[in-house]
């Protein structure tokens, strides 16, 4: 006769736990060894988070195509107070003037001579004002970058314009890596009611050094302000490059961002947009150039919140060699954002046999009275315009730089700035010289 025995097995545990990477153990031990300036309460509550959920995967969705965790091999530490000579050096600037503020690792170094009607809050000045204007724009204390940025946050301020305030020159935001550290920066800027800013924002880094870079910046606009931002990556090929832009627009203001990129060997640049005034207007621009194995992410959120909305997205991608490129964007119209029009559009090319691009253009309409539209390509250059080019005496090479100048410049030309426009076709120009 067969016996059955049975044997009570121990109770396994529902948890799950997290088995950390060398990065992931590296940034623990980092925040543990730092010695925060400021908000200490806030910076341990941002890390927590990230801790609990490690570094974003592909399981994210909204990190699908840019697998942080498997990607960031290394998790440098923090950079450490720059020296007096560091300090002392001029920052690379796109356009003429002397109104620069000045990062060095994520420190800032230097501030300009400010004109009437700005005014400037320190991390060292005011930390809690600092940690009162975070998320003011939109609240990012679900994104792990922003969270690692408030964790780590090294040099904070706040730039107010007050109301009515034109700023005839740009305002410059000089970044400059000099060592294979990380760098943690936070810029708030707030708009107020009537005022109008142009910022340029350039990020650059010491050949070779493999920097890792995560910049937050955060723009509040007041009732009728307007904004005109441009951000350069043209970081080191061997570099980090961790960017998140956010913002808020009030009733009839206008903010237009242009993202142009031609660095790092791995960045992704997020924005993160509130459409909360009626008869506001906001455009989102990018130009990526890429080569060899660079791999670069464009993200991009807008959220419409009132009536009669304008949005407009425009990327533009150039895919060499092995390189890869990423567009994620996506368009939400709330319930009583009636009469909302967005626009979207991701095109990229692909120059080489490897090359390759991945686009997810997505809308979430939840009213009925809305023009909105979003679309994705991504091919090879035209053959027969490149026939003709040909066939009017054109080599190849000048023939495809020509389409490829004529293909980006389609973003290009919504900068105002005349002389940074110039500058920005130039470095396409460079770009495309040095992969003859």
């Amino acid at each position: 006769m067969a016996i059955a025995i049975m044997q009570r097995l121990p109770e396994m545990s529902a948890a799950v736990k997290l088995l950390r990477t060398a990065a992931e153990d590296a940034l623990a031990k980092h925040f543990s060894a730092s010695k925060p300036s400021g908000f200490v309460n806030l910076r341990n509550e941002a890390f927590a988070a990230v801790a609990s959920n490690g570094l974003p995967t592909r399981r994210v969705e909204a990190w699908h195509y840019t697998d942080l965790r498997a990607m960031m091999k290394v998790a440098a530490s923090p950079a450490p107070k720059p020296s007096a000579e560091q300090a002392a050096k001029r920052p690379w600037s796109l356009v003429k003037g002397d109104d620069v503020f000045s990062f060095v690792d994520g420190w800032l170094v230097k501030s300009p001579k400010l004109p009437k009607g700005v005014t400037l809050t320190t991390l060292e000045e005011d930390a809690g004002k600092i940690a009162d204007s975070f998320h003011q724009a939109v609240n990012l204390k679900h994104d792990a970058v922003t969270g690692l940025n408030t964790a780590f946050m090294t040099s904070g301020l706040v730039i107010d314009v007050a109301a009515g305030t034109a700023v005839l020159e740009p305002l410059s935001l000089a970044f400059e890596t000099t060592d294979a550290t990380a760098s943690y920066a936070r810029i708030i800027i707030k708009i107020a009611d009537g005022a109008s800013l142009s910022v340029i924002e350039t990020h650059r880094g010491k050949a070779g050094a493999a920097a890792q870079e995560n910049t937050v910046v955060e723009f509040i606009l007041g009732k009728q302000a307007k904004v005109e931002h441009t951000r350069v990556n043209a970081s080191d090929l061997q570099s980090q490059t961790l960017s998140t832009l956010a913002v808020s627009v009030a009733e009839k203001a206008q903010f237009n961002t242009l993202s142009f990129t031609t660095g790092a060997a791995l960045s992704r640049h997020q924005v993160f947009a509130r459409v909360h005034g009626d008869d506001a207007h906001i455009g989102v621009r990018g130009v990526t150039l890429l080569r060899g194995t660079q791999h670069a992410d464009s993200t991009l959120v807008v959220e419409h919140d009132a009536l009669n909305g304008i949005s407009r997205e425009l990327f533009k991608t150039v895919v060499d060699e092995e390189a890869r490129g990423v567009f994620q964007g996506k368009i939400i119209v709330k319930p009583h954002a009636q009469k909302t029009d967005g626009q979207m559009a991701s095109n990229a090319l692909l120059l080489g046999e490897f090359s390759s691009m991945h686009g997810k253009p997505e809308l979430e309409i939840f009213a009925d009275d809305v023009v909105c539209a979003h679309g994705a390509t991504v091919g090879n250059l035209d053959d027969d315009l490149l026939f003709y080019l040909r066939s009017r005496g054109i080599n190849r090479s000048e023939a495809e730089a020509l389409m490829i100048q004529a293909f980006a410049g389609d973003a290009l030309e919504h900068i105002t700035h005349e002389e940074l426009r110039d500058v920005l076709i130039g470095m396409t120009t460079d770009w495309l010289k040095a992969r003859q």
